[in-house]
């Protein structure tokens, strides 16, 4: 006798894989909705700027 296809291992097998790859996109899509990081600073320029000023007190600071 057959069993129907509901009681086979391979048909819930094929329908695991793409399930398992739908759900790690939501999850995925979830984490990087939540807390999004800014990459890019509104006064990037100072930033910048601030950093340059760092390094020549440390040239600076080694030449001493």
């Amino acid at each position: 006798m057959i069993k129907p296809w509901y009681r086979q291992f391979w048909p819930w097998f094929i329908i695991a894989l793409p399930s398992t790859a739908v759900i790690a996109g939501i999850a995925t899509a979830i984490i990087a909705s939540k807390d999004g990081v800014n990459l890019v600073a509104e006064d990037y320029y100072k930033q910048g700027k601030e950093i340059n000023q760092d390094l020549s007190k440390f040239d600076r600071s080694e030449a001493l």
